[in-house]
């Protein structure tokens, strides 16, 4: 059976959320898009320290997607429209009741939940890691900035102690952990694309690329059909979200630094000379490769030398747009995704759930990990646990606890 996916979801209240309540805000707040994340990115970072100015009541998620104007609405609504279908009288999505045995439905309900939950906070973390990274590239050049001499004249400083040595290090580890949240985002996206869209397989090691295999068989099965249409939409929204091949620079970096050997870290820097009443200055860029998935040799080969392996823009810019295009990419794929959720709500029978979507964990062979100082008695000191408003209604939906929390 074909059908479309539409608009016209009414706004709920769901657990001290409005389900679509920041949908075409009125109180004069400004968003205008993922294009303007360098210049937020940029501003000084006494405006993040700023008061809200207003009461800052809801979830931080909320806050922060619109200060950052990344447009993560549609991701935020997704997951409240999924926790409101959360039954603490059945156990996991009340209406996949027909579909999955209670263990099965509740495990894959909290981690769908969990996994979209996942995709804004860890945009979030990068953009966090993408300020930390330009505090410490800016301490980093400021440490080049001594070996300056007044004659223009350029010799490496020696580092004063350890703490300069880190210099470099640091601006390089949050260059990770932007690379690193970013792919974290986009896999657990692709979690959410199996278990919304339900797709057989398993969504606990589901990733974006083998989603899309997954939702490519499931629309070749069925031409006409929702999937096919999700398909679609999954990939026009990855090419509208940046320049070509963005996502796959993104993932190949993210893998090179988890994975691989690192590449050499370069710099480009270059000195004005003094000139009367104005000092000689450095100005330093750090530079990204343009094959990531390469080796230092094999790019300097097959790139066309060494200066054509980087990208000519500083690496700042690099990652906030690789930031901008994933968030572009989530809030596009999270507002499809909520059609096919709200369609599957209205027609349960449309698309069963998949048992396939879980399989029971194999028990990892070895000793069990227990710590380096495992001194405290949990069994005795704990009386009480404190959870937020969601996390313990996810509890009490997955039968985890039948009284309150504080």
């Amino acid at each position: 059976m074909a059908r479309r996916f539409g608009r016209g979801h009414s706004v709920r209240r769901v657990h001290g959320r409005d389900f679509g309540r920041w949908r075409g805000r009125s109180n004069g707040s400004r968003r205008i898009g993922c294009d303007s994340l360098i210049d937020v990115l940029k501003v000084d970072e006494k405006r993040w320290k700023q008061p809200y100015g207003i009461a800052a009541d809801g979830p931080p998620d909320l806050r922060l997607a619109e200060f950052a104007e990344l447009g993560l609405i549609n991701c935020i609504d997704l997951g409240d429209a999924i926790m409101s279908d959360l039954s603490v009288d059945v156990g996991g999505v009340g209406w996949w009741v027909a579909d999955l045995p209670p263990s099965e439905r509740v495990l894959i309900s909290d981690h769908l939940l969990g996994c979209i939950r996942a995709v804004s906070s860890n945009i979030f973390e990068a953009c966090a890691a993408l300020l930390a990274y330009r505090e410490a590239d800016a301490e980093f050049v400021a440490y080049l900035q001594r070996g300056l001499r007044s004659n223009g004249r350029y010799q490496m400083p020696p580092p004063r102690g350890p703490y300069d040595d880190l210099l470099a290090i640091r601006a390089d580890a949050n260059i990770a952990n932007v690379a690193r949240a970013l792919g974290s985002a986009l896999d657990c996206l692709g979690a959410a694309i199996v278990g919304v869209a339900g797709l057989p397989t398993s969504i606990v090691r589901a990733d974006l690329g083998a989603s899309q295999k997954e939702l490519g068989r499931a629309a070749r099965r069925e031409p006409r059909g929702q999937w096919a249409t999700l398909a679609s939409q999954v990939e026009t929204s990855i090419e509208r979200a940046g320049p070509a091949g963005w996502l796959l620079w993104l993932m190949d970096l993210r893998n090179m630094l988890v994975h691989r050997g690192r590449r050499v870290s370069t710099i480009s820097s270059s000195v004005t000379a003094a000139s009367p009443g104005r000092p000689a200055t450095l100005t330093a860029v750090r530079l990204l490769p343009v094959s990531p998935a390469l080796t230092e040799i094999e790019a300097w080969v097959g790139d066309g030398g060494y200066c054509m392996s980087l990208l000519s823009e500083p690496a700042e810019a690099t990652l906030a747009g690789t930031i901008g295009s994933a968030a572009k990419t989530v809030d596009a794929v999270c507002a499809a995704l909520l059609d096919v959720w709200l369609v599957r709500r209205a027609d349960p029978e449309l698309i069963p759930q998949p048992m396939k979507q879980w399989t029971v964990p194999k028990r990892q062979d070895g000793p069990r990990f227990t710590g380096y100082q495992p001194d405290l008695d949990l069994s005795s000191n704990v009386s009480s646990i404190g959870a937020s408003d969601e996390a313990a209604y996810r509890l009490r939906a997955a039968g985890m606890i039948k009284v309150g929390l504080r």
